[in-house]
């Protein structure tokens, strides 16, 4: 295990805006509001696991953030012990979970183990590609996280208590059912609205969304944010003033990199629809896409607030897909004959993750006896296309 390697913990409130203020918006609009933060280092209890066979309970003590626009920085405050940005709110304040540590592979941790899989456990992949990943392990997930936005205040004494609501679209224009995963054991949901922070235009949100998108719904789909401002007023009214979209899929046929991605911010209100999603799929999401369109007239329906910025990260973590145009150009190497050479070279400096899902020579053996089994999809196609230009 690492030195640091930390479990954190992130408590949500869902209710009025603010905690104690019943004027606080009316009691039937709920929000998701920040509250609490705990942290437990796994160097601490490492040690205590090791010599048990069983589970043992550990107390996190939650703490509060003194400032809400750095809610997003609270565990590494607390691991740095900057006790100055957040407090205790009261002693009794706290987190009991039960840890256990588990040896082997899963199938031996399943059949060494079977009461603890009946207590309907939920088990959670890695962000990322495992060591070993086993013959047949198909897997498809885009994991999203939304990182921070820049908004105008738009001629308001306050600054915006702003919330985005994130929806995954396909090409003709149906949005996808129960294509988001807020957390392992949860059930999908076809949308995602994000915390709310108080008074804030530079919102910092640091949530991660998994996105289980079928495979043969990821090309022409795309992700569409819509920014609302929650008014604490009488009426409570969410009203909606922007929005921003991302295809997951470039033209090229490769999917969008593992980056952070500066999306634009284009200008709506309530009366906005979107049934025709034509009207915004043609315009630039983004710097690099704005490129590609020179010539984009002025008098079109949705119009690009240029002072106002919103980014989100993505990773992925698929068997079927890739982030790289020089593997993809090998995959389809048939459509471009005269460019087999050129091809080949261009693979040499293809490096990272994307070189370990087609590399063709056996992995190494492992200690345990069993070997590093590659992404099978890539393997198996790259193999085949590899053997086909060289015969």
């Amino acid at each position: 295990m690492k030195r640091d390697l930390y479990i954190v913990a992130h408590v949500i409130r869902i209710g009025r805006m603010l905690l104690n203020d019943s004027k606080k918006g009316p009691a039937h609009l709920h929000y998701r509001r920040p509250y609490g933060c705990a942290v437990l280092s796994i160097l601490d209890v490492l040690q205590s696991l090791t010599e048990l066979k069983e589970e043992k309970d550990f107390v996190l003590k939650v703490y509060t953030c003194n400032n809400e626009s750095e809610w997003s920085q609270t565990h590494e405050n607390i691991i740095r012990k900057s006790s100055a940005k957040y407090s205790a709110p009261s002693a009794s304040h706290g987190l009991i979970i039960s840890l256990q540590l588990l040896r082997g592979d899963m199938e031996q941790i399943r059949r060494e183990n079977p009461m603890i899989f009946n207590r309907g456990l939920a088990i959670t992949r890695k962000l990322g590609f495992p060591d070993v990943i086993m013959p047949g392990d198909i897997r498809n997930d885009l994991y999203l996280t939304l990182e921070k936005g820049d908004f105008e205040r738009g001629g308001k004494s306050v600054q915006k208590n702003i919330e985005v609501t994130m929806y995954v679209l396909y090409a003709d224009g149906e949005i996808l059912k129960d294509c988001i995963s807020l957390g392992s054991g949860e059930p999908n949901r076809s949308s995602y609205h994000s915390f709310v922070l108080y008074h804030s235009n530079s919102p910092r949100w640091g949530e991660i969304i998994k996105l289980p998108i079928p495979i043969d719904r990821f090309r022409g789909s795309h992700l569409r944010f819509e920014f609302r401002h929650c008014s604490t007023k009488d009426k409570g009214e969410k009203k909606l003033f922007g929005f921003a979209f991302s295809p997951l899929m470039r033209d090229d046929g490769t999917t969008l990199s593992d980056d952070i991605h500066e999306l634009y911010v284009y200008k709506c209100d309530e009366n906005s629809t979107f049934n025709n999603h034509a009207l915004y799929l043609g315009l630039p999401c983004c710097k690099e896409d704005y490129n590609g369109c020179p010539n984009i007239p002025s008098s079109l329906i949705f119009q690009r607030s240029t002072k106002e910025s919103f980014f989100i990260s993505t990773q992925l973590s698929s068997t079927k897909l890739t982030q790289n145009v020089d593997l993809l150009a090998l995959l389809k190497w048939k459509a471009f004959p005269d460019r087999i050479m050129d091809i080949l070279g261009r693979l040499r400096h293809v490096s990272g993750e994307e070189i370990v899902k087609v590399r063709l020579p056996r992995a190494p053996e492992r200690e345990s006896g069993q070997q590093a089994s590659l992404p099978p999809a890539f393997c198996q196609q790259a193999s085949k296309a590899v053997f086909e230009i060289y015969n």
